[in-house]
């Protein structure tokens, strides 16, 4: 027996690394000692595997040492046989072999003077616990059928096997999730030999494409690895996809979910009108069909998933009563306006009772008379129709701009842009008088402020960028598996999964005549592994794949196929549309106008690729095995705006400004204080209705190492491109000491470079070079976000953002 001078470091440890991000091979490997009834080792036996299920027989034999190795075998279960003339011909029957598994059959060799064989039936409880030094758990192909499983993800099903600890029972998306001692989230997952974890947004156990059970044949959970080519880390999932086999079978299945017998809730069934619970109804049904292309040889297996989610749900959005709409503000003196449902409280001294009817119609709390107060100056007479439509401003006195008389010294008319005026058109009318939502803050007043309820319908429920969150989102997914022999020695394998995700959960609107978001993915993951038998002692296997995750979670304005058209409603400045934030919530708007929503677009690509090549080797008593990994991850960004400002667009913020406050407006009757009741919220009907700003912003950035920044709005969205490259290697031999004795030896090197912006952008340490590739990074300065305000402190409005002057928003400004 010939020792390598390697061997000797080899013995001294086994060495992993933190971060479980690289993978494995999927095959398995069976081997053995080959040993006579006295047992002497037995060479130039021939050792057969075949695969029960597509035929496929590979052969082995075994060297001078005694000792044969299949070092790369499809998972599955196999018929191993050992034959040599003058000796009855051994076999082992159901041999079950698991993704990665490592089984040891010795065999012993009767002599026998005829052709006779002894067949030996072959137990396999637990697989890992019999076929290597790892420890964990296997879920077979049954097991994954027959466990129930709502959300028909097969990743939910680790929470079925030990050394899992889940938060408030959940795996699936849970950050809090150990698995293994470690977060879930940083648990490796591989499918046929290529990681699969989320790219850009990991959290728990989440894969780019969703595995249905008809997908998967088996799951193996490591808990502790003792293999070198694992490594980088505790705790690995890895996951064999389906192949075809010999025999046509297919299959369907259809699940569905809805709240048809879901009891409502006891606050709901107290509310009049009755409030009806959030309808929901899930389809989610799978195909699944494979077979051979050419029996023994070519085989396929695919599998069709969809998943179909509609949901209702009653919204309650505040909007302005008839009144309102036109400035006119009604009370009754000394009291603090409340709702149809209102319960007589005291608030600072003031009584809050109820002063309107379900529906709609003023209640005088004590007999007196309504009053009415226009926000923008006196009025010439009171209205006399229900919806003040008759009202008019005292136009006696005449300021030089033609506006009357005013309470407000900047506020004296209705918003000139006409953004407000198409904000009430699209405003639906009120419906509802109380308190339907059980508001505890920014309350309807009933006379002024008041309900809409209806009920909102929507596709998918998904806004959580594909991160665990996405169970109940719309799906289409086509998954396909080609296995391949070209012979007794070479053999391919791919698998390819495609899925289209699809939401209008993204950014829902608070009226029925707005936009909805959208949320839109098209996640995908191959696999392609090359095996080659280079001679009996050698068999190389090569992987190459990739995953491809990404999001696009936009509002109506950023959508592609109406965002040109909503856009267009919204106010225009330097050639481009101003956006709408909201600091000032007392009136009870989420937003204003109808380009409703999230206040930002996202649209991300995130893909991986890796490359890989292990070469196996049988010496004597040795099965060495050595290979190296290549990985390029990368996630590329285009943000219109940020998630809580929308601050890469120029964004107008609604309210007062702090040194132009409202004043003049105190009138004696408007019972309350200056930060709640009468008073306050009809100041805020003034604030509204005269299109009054607080501020304005927008962020600047830049996409390219160039002195300037972009050019709005030619360069409307950040883009940022981040790359890494890493590498493993690793060196194993697993030494069978003696016949009933394997060392597992082994050694591995990780290494990560550091992210690289790939257009120059990565910020770094003065005269540092941290980029592997020898990208330096030229941009030093960082991104800014700048504040309008006119510089003495005086009112914004929308009117204003028209006309050019200082802190006004321009091209170029800093």
């Amino acid at each position: 027996m010939t020792t390598l001078p390697i061997r000797a470091a080899l013995l001294t440890f086994v060495l992993f690394a933190s971060a479980p991000l690289f993978s494995q091979s999927s095959n398995g490997t069976i081997s053995g000692t080959v040993a006579d009834a006295s047992g002497a080792v037995v060479p130039g036996v021939t050792i057969t595997a075949t695969n029960n299920a597509t035929g496929v027989v590979t052969t082995a034999l075994s060297n001078d040492a005694g000792v044969y190795n299949f070092a790369s075998l499809s998972p599955g279960t196999y018929r191993v046989s050992a034959a040599l003339p003058g000796f009855r011909t051994q076999i082992f029957n159901d041999v079950q072999l698991g993704t990665a598994g490592q089984l040891r059959l010795n065999v012993t060799l009767e002599v026998s003077a005829a052709a006779q064989s002894v067949e030996v039936s072959v137990e396999a409880d637990t697989i890992i616990a019999t076929s290597s030094s790892s420890v964990g758990g296997v879920l077979p192909e049954k097991q994954i059928q027959d466990l129930p499983l709502v959300s028909n993800n097969v990743l939910d099903l680790v929470s079925t096997l030990g050394g899992t600890f889940m938060t408030n029972d959940k795996v699936f998306g849970a950050e809090q999730t150990s698995f293994a001692g470690v977060s879930a989230r940083d648990v490796n997952i591989q499918r046929d030999g290529i990681s699969v974890n989320n790219q850009r947004w990991p959290n728990g156990l989440e894969t780019p494409t969703k595995m249905n059970p008809d997908l998967v044949g088996e799951i193996r959970m490591i808990l502790a690895p003792v293999d070198a080519e694992m490594g980088r880390g505790n705790g690995q999932i890895q996951i064999q996809t389906r192949s075809g086999t010999n025999q046509y079978r297919g299959s369907a299945t259809w699940n569905v979910q809805n709240t048809a017998f879901d009891a409502n809730t006891w606050l709901n069934n107290s509310r009049s009108p009755r409030i009806t619970p959030s309808w929901r109804n899930g389809h989610d049904y799978s195909v699944a069909f494979g077979g051979p292309i050419k029996k023994n040889k070519t085989f396929f297996y695919a599998v069709w998933n969809q998943l179909i989610v509609e949901s209702r749900t009653e919204v309650f959005p505040t909007v302005l009563t008839d009144c309102a709409r036109l400035g006119i503000f009604r009370y009754f003196d000394g009291y603090i306006n409340g709702n149809a449902k209102q319960l007589t409280t005291l608030i600072g001294g003031f009584t809050q009772t109820s002063t309107v009817n379900l529906d709609g119609s003023p209640k005088s709390p004590d007999g007196s008379a309504l009053r009415y107060l226009s926000v923008f100056g006196p009025l010439a007479a009171n209205p006399t129709k229900p919806d003040c439509s008759d009202a008019q401003v005292n136009t006696s006195t005449l300021v030089p701009n033609g506006a009357a008389t005013s309470w407000d010294t900047y506020r004296k008319q209705l918003d000139k842009t006409g953004f407000i005026a198409n904000t009430l058109t699209t405003m639906p009318r009120a419906n509802s008088f109380d308190n339907p939502n059980n508001l505890t803050a920014n309350v309807p007043d009933g006379l002024n402020t008041a309900t809409l309820r209806w009920v909102r319908t929507n596709h998918g429920a998904d806004n959580l960028f594909g991160a665990g969150g996405d169970i109940n989102n719309e799906r289409r997914q086509i998954n396909g598996k080609i296995d391949h022999n070209f012979n007794d020695r070479h053999k391919v394998n791919a698998s390819y999964s495609y899925e289209i995700d699809k939401s209008d959960d993204a950014a829902l609107p608070t009226w029925p005549t707005g936009y909805f978001g959208a949320d839109i993915r098209h996640p995908q993951s191959l696999g392609l592994n090359f095996t080659s038998t280079v001679s009996n002692s050698m068999v190389n296997e090569a992987r190459w794949g990739f995953i491809r995750t990404g999001a696009n979670t936009v509002g109506a304005p950023e959508r592609e196929d109406i965002g040109a058209e909503v856009r267009k409603t919204l106010l225009q400045v330097n050639g481009g549309p101003v956006y709408t934030s909201v600091t000032n919530g007392a009136l009870g708007f989420a937003t204003y106008g109808i380009a409703d929503g999230i206040l930002y677009g996202s649209h991300e690509v995130s893909p991986r690729w890796v490359y890989a090549d292990n070469l196996s080797w049988t010496r004597g008593k040795h099965s060495y095995k050595f290979g190296g990994e290549y990985r390029l991850s990368s996630t590329k960004s285009t943000n219109q705006g940020s998630v809580q400002t929308g601050a890469n667009r120029p964004t107008a913020t609604m309210g007062n400004a702090t040194l132009a406050q409202i004043t003049g407006f105190g009138r004696s009757g408007l019972a309350g204080t200056n930060v709640s009741g009468s008073q306050q919220l009809a100041e805020n009907l003034l604030t509204f209705l005269s299109g009054s700003l607080s501020g304005l912003r927008q962020g600047r950035f830049v996409n390219q190492a160039k002195p300037a920044w972009n050019d709005y709005p030619n360069e409307f969205a950040k883009v940022r491109d981040i790359a890494q490259n890493e590498f493993s290697f690793f060196f194993k031999d697993d030494y069978k000491a003696t016949r009933d004795l394997t060392l597992n030896l082994g050694v591995r090197w990780d290494y990560y470079g550091v992210p690289y912006e790939r257009n120059g952008l990565t910020t770094f340490e003065r005269r540092r070079q941290l980029s592997f590739w020898n990208i330096r990074p030229k941009l030093q300065r960082l991104d800014e976000t700048w504040t309008s305000r006119r510089p003495d402190g005086d009112h914004l409005c929308w009117a204003e953002l028209l006309q050019p002057g200082p802190g006004h928003l321009q091209p170029g400004h800093e």
